[in-house]
C-alpha cells in the first residue's frame, strides 16, 4: 500500500474519477462493519469486518492503479496458483500426513 501510494504521489493520478466500482467497493466495505455492528453472536466479527477491509483495499488499489492487461493477468495468476498451493498443502497435511490436530490448533 505504501508503494502505490508513493507512486501515486510521484505520478499525480490517483486512478480517474470515482466511478460505481469505487462506489461498490466502498458500500461492501461498509457493509461488513455494520453486519459485524449488528451480529447477534459477539466472537471475532470486528476481525473479520477488518478482512473484508484488507481484501478490498487491495483491490481498490489495483482498480485505482491502472495496471495494463498483462499485469492484472499476471496477478490474477498468481493468487490462483498460490490458492492451488495452499489447497494441496492444506490437503496434503488432513488426508496424507494426518495432522487434523495440528489443523485445528490454529482455529481456536
Amino acid at each position: 500500500m505504501l508503494t502505490w501510494l508513493y507512486n501515486r504521489f510521484r505520478a499525480r493520478d490517483w486512478g480517474g474519477p470515482w466511478d460505481n466500482w469505487d462506489s461498490l467497493i466502498a458500500i461492501w466495505i461498509a457493509s461488513a462493519y455494520v453486519v459485524a455492528a449488528f451480529a447477534g453472536i459477539h466472537h471475532d466479527e470486528w476481525s473479520a469486518a477488518n478482512d473484508v477491509l484488507r481484501y478490498c483495499s487491495v483491490l481498490w488499489l489495483l482498480k485505482r492503479s491502472r495496471l495494463h492487461e498483462r499485469a492484472l493477468l499476471a496477478i490474477l495468476v498468481t493468487v490462483v496458483l498460490s490458492t492451488l498451493v495452499g489447497l494441496v498443502w492444506g490437503w496434503w497435511e488432513l488426508s496424507v500426513s494426518r495432522t487434523e490436530p495440528a489443523l485445528k490448533r490454529g482455529l481456536y
